[in-house]
């Protein structure tokens, strides 16, 4: 297997950039070792699909299982680059449109955030709070929420880039809960997220 499992106690060389990646983003060794954080120490290891096209590159990253609510069994991964102020596309990469994670909100309002951190610091503030992994989300994982039971809908995207995004993405999600909110960042300072 390509990824190596980050441990409590782990102290080898080549993990160090993987934890202070994470400690740099407010993880705790708790919430690190919970999603069950691997990391691929790899300069580069090139991602292809079924079709044999390019889909990324999975070096330098860190990986999170998926797994199925229920039987706990694993139906996808997601991986993020530890690059600092990485802009392209592949920031984050991930085998199939998943909202993560896979557990139901129990009130009917999810929080749908770009990125699994973002999700993370909401989940902390008392959100259900879910990671599309990019400024959009997939009719699947449309699909996935509404059969959670999800009514109510808040899209919050990283705002500094995203405010079209939201609002196109609002517009496709009234067609699947009953209502869809979008933040109002104008009294937000410009470098504030989601994550923060």
């Amino acid at each position: 297997m390509l990824s190596t499992a980050l441990s409590a106690h782990s102290t080898r060389e080549v993990e160090s950039p993987f934890w202070e990646y994470l400690y740099s983003r407010g993880l705790s060794d708790a919430e690190i070792r919970g999603m069950e954080t691997h990391c691929i120490p790899l300069t580069r290891c090139q991602l292809m699909g079924d079709d044999g096209s390019y889909r990324g590159d999975l070096g330098r990253r860190v990986v999170w299982p998926v797994r199925e609510p229920t039987t706990k069994k694993l139906v996808s991964w997601i991986s993020r680059t530890i690059k600092s102020n990485y802009t392209r596309s592949d920031k984050y990469l991930n085998l199939s449109k998943v909202v993560w994670p896979p557990t139901p909100p129990t009130n009917g309002v999810a929080v749908v955030v770009e990125g699994l951190i973002d999700a993370v610091a909401l989940r902390r503030a008392g959100w259900f709070a879910y990671a599309s992994f990019g400024k959009k989300i997939s009719t699947e994982q449309f699909r996935t929420l509404k059969s959670w039971g999800v009514t109510e809908l808040v899209i919050f995207f990283d705002k500094k880039d995203a405010k079209k995004e939201m609002l196109k993405t609002a517009e496709e999600a009234k067609m699947y809960f009953s209502k869809v909110f979008v933040p109002d960042f104008s009294k937000v300072p410009k470098d504030m997220d989601a994550g923060d």
